[in-house]
């Protein structure tokens, strides 16, 4: 549900004379959210049709980023009026759109007339799922109340809560690249989010002659967990949201002998600083996302694993690399 406050311009003013030219929807560069030729859509899906058949005026739409999620500023001129300033505001790109072409709608009906607000009442109730019996005024606060009432202290801080679970790709930590699992928690406000996640990668074998697989050799395993501090990037959230994140991970990295005559479990410390760049595609209409990231971890430590008087098995790469594919729940 979307947060809505509008300007005390009424809708009215906007009516004028005559069509002198067509009624005109343009987005302000640059913007997070607004994009002319799905907003025109939207509008004119909202008003029940063409733009060029409605009332000639103007409408310039502007958004950014805001403590709740997102601000769209609404101009609106017209031949017979002055400007007038509607801001918006709602927790995601595609609720402040919705809001923005159906603020926009009622303004041309009721610049048109009584004879087309029908149109806008059935669209608007087509994406609502309200009564037509309803006055629109009506609907547009008990659709703020229902928003109020169900992001609770969401909205009130602005902090939501993140879960997810992942398959892992490395190659640079182990003896041999492998799959591993990886689970995550973090707390997400609009421009910042902390995030803790714990990987453990099952263990690959070395050889201490790598082309001779019967050589003796050791299985190593990881078991790692990260704190890290990741920023929003500019994209079009209505999509895919994109993130940086930057901070390090501390575990162990253990591993016993093969092919020897005793086998001891030795284990080592792992310390490494880390950076990820990860997408989230949002499920629409659910908080379910599917995520995918990609790690470049910079090992601190690299001791080297080595079978006793034999050779060498392993040692971290200087620079590891992993890609992970999950789901995830948000609360926002």
């Amino acid at each position: 549900m979307l947060w809505l406050v509008l300007a005390t311009a009424s809708a009215g003013s906007l009516a004028v004379e005559a069509r002198a030219r067509a009624t005109e929807v343009i987005a302000q560069k640059p913007g997070p959210c607004a994009d002319a030729d799905e907003l025109s859509h939207r509008v004119e899906q909202a008003l029940g049709q063409p733009l060029d058949t409605a009332v000639g005026s103007r409408f310039e739409v502007s958004t950014e980023r805001v403590a709740e999620g997102f601000s769209a500023r609404v101009e609106l001129s017209g031949a017979a009026v002055g400007p007038a300033l509607r801001t918006l505001v709602a927790p995601t790109c595609e609720e402040l759109m919705d809001s923005v072409a159906l603020s926009i709608a009622l303004a041309i009906g009721s610049s048109i007339g009584e004879r087309d607000e029908p149109n806008v009442t059935a669209a608007s109730n087509e994406r609502t799922g309200t009564s037509s019996e309803t006055p629109l005024a009506e609907r547009a606060q008990d659709e703020r109340t229902r928003d109020v009432d169900s992001s609770g202290e969401r909205d009130a801080t602005g902090l939501g809560i993140e879960a997810s679970a992942s398959v892992v790709a490395d190659t640079g930590s182990l003896p041999k690249p492998g799959l591993g699992i990886g689970i995550g928690l973090g707390l997400d406000w609009p421009a910042v989010a902390v995030r803790a996640e714990g990987i453990f990668l099952p263990t690959r074998e070395g050889q201490t002659d790598p082309a001779d697989p019967a050589s003796a050799g050791g299985e190593l395993g990881l078991l790692t967990g990260a704190l890290l501090g990741c920023l929003p990037l500019a994209v079009n959230v209505r999509a895919v949201a994109l993130r940086a994140c930057l901070g390090g991970e501390l575990g162990r990295l253990s591993g016993h002998g093969t092919r020897v005559d005793t086998s001891h479990d030795e284990g080592t410390l792992w310390a490494a600083a880390r950076i990820d760049l990860g997408a989230r595609w949002t499920v629409p209409a659910t908080s379910l996302g599917l995520d995918f990231v990609v790690t470049a971890a910079a090992p601190l430590l690299r001791d080297e694993f080595v079978v006793e008087n034999v050779g060498a098995v392993h040692q971290p790469a200087s620079v590891v690399g992993r890609a992970g594919v999950g789901v995830s729940w948000s609360s926002e």
